[in-house]
C-alpha cells in the first residue's frame, strides 16, 4: 500500500518574463497485490487541483482533476503481458473565455514485453483512449474522440 500528498507551494501571484507560477496539489493512494498464478494487480487513484492566476490574483486556470487505474500483469520466463484500464477527468472551475479545460475519459492499454537480455527489453503496446474534451472544437475536431495507438519501444538498463 502507498499514499502520498504533493504540494509545490507555488505563489500564483508571481509572473516573470511571461512565465506564470502554477499551484499544484494532489493526493494519491495505491496498492500492489500478488494474486494466484503469479499475477500482479496494481492500482492507483489520484485527486487534486492546479491553479494559475494573473498578477491581481484572478484565476486564469483553475482545474480539479482525478485519475484512477487498475492493471493486471503476468510475467513468465522472459515474457510479460499487462492490461490496464483508467478513468480520468478534469473539471474547469475558472471563467476564462475560450479556454475550456473540461475533459472526461477512459483508456485501456494492452502490452507485451520480451526480455532480450538481462538489461535489454522490447515492448509492443496498444492504447485506446475514449474521451470528451470540449476544447477540441477550437481546432475543428470532434468533442468526443476515440484515439488508438500502436507503439513499439526498446529499453536498456545500465
Amino acid at each position: 500500500m502507498q499514499a502520498g500528498y504533493y504540494d509545490n507551494n507555488a505563489n500564483t501571484h508571481i509572473v516573470k518574463q511571461g512565465q506564470y507560477a502554477w499551484l499544484t496539489q494532489f493526493g494519491h493512494v495505491g496498492a500492489k497485490w500478488l494474486l494466484p498464478y503469479g499475477v500482479n494487480l496494481v492500482s492507483q487513484y489520484m485527486q487534486g487541483s492546479t491553479l494559475m492566476t494573473n498578477t491581481d490574483g484572478v484565476p486564469v486556470v483553475d482545474n480539479d482533476f482525478h485519475s484512477g487505474y487498475i492493471m493486471l500483469s503476468k510475467r513468465w520466463s522472459q515474457h510479460r503481458v499487462s492490461v490496464r484500464i483508467e478513468d480520468f477527468s478534469v473539471t474547469d472551475n475558472d471563467d476564462t473565455p475560450e479556454d475550456n479545460n473540461n475533459e472526461d475519459g477512459q483508456s485501456m492499454t494492452l502490452a507485451y514485453q520480451y526480455q532480450l537480455d538481462r538489461p535489454w527489453f522490447i515492448q509492443l503496446e496498444y492504447n485506446v483512449i475514449d474521451s470528451t474534451r470540449p476544447a477540441r472544437r477550437y481546432l475543428n475536431l470532434p468533442i468526443d474522440l476515440i484515439e488508438r495507438q500502436w507503439q513499439l519501444s526498446s529499453r536498456y538498463f545500465f
